[in-house]
């Protein structure tokens, strides 16, 4: 299994957005150059020495560059959440103390105010969810459940 830290994609973006330091890091050294005489091959060092702080960095930052692999593109699925604008076909449910706008999926009833329901997708800004209704004892449902 190859390790996510050397992935092209991530070592790629790492230096290229190092690249605007390194350009103003020359600048001012060719300022200072002008200025004070510095001499070309210190120049030369200090850029040396700038990459080299860029490469021994590397291992402890690459985390932040690169993507990660098991990203989860449905966040929200599985999530419960309580009707607080009845679904008809949609309207708000509160979701981890969010209010979120919902929908039920094309033919399913309308779900009422204070039902508990279960995150099947998120569409952009819209959540698409289901109920979740209790079974009594005695075998029939509950739609009482708040």
């Amino acid at each position: 299994m190859k390790n996510p830290m050397w992935a092209e994609r991530t070592l790629l973006r790492y230096a290229l957005l190092q690249l605007p330091g390194i350009t103003v890091l020359f600048v001012v050294l060719l300022l200072i150059r002008g200025t004070l005489g510095l001499p070309f091959l210190w120049m030369a060092v200090i850029m040396a020495l700038w990459v080299a702080k860029d490469m021994i960095l590397y291992p402890f930052v690459w985390r932040a560059y690169g993507t990660p692999a098991t990203e989860n593109k449905n966040p929200l699925a599985g999530a419960r959440g309580v009707v607080r604008v009845p679904l008809d076909p949609a309207g708000y449910i509160q979701v981890n103390g969010e209010l979120w706008r919902a929908r039920v999926p094309n033919g399913r009833p309308p779900i009422q105010k204070e039902e508990t329901v279960e995150v099947v997708e998120k569409r952009g800004v819209e959540l698409l969810v289901t109920p979740i209704r209790k079974h009594s004892p005695q075998g029939g449902r509950n739609n009482d459940l708040k």
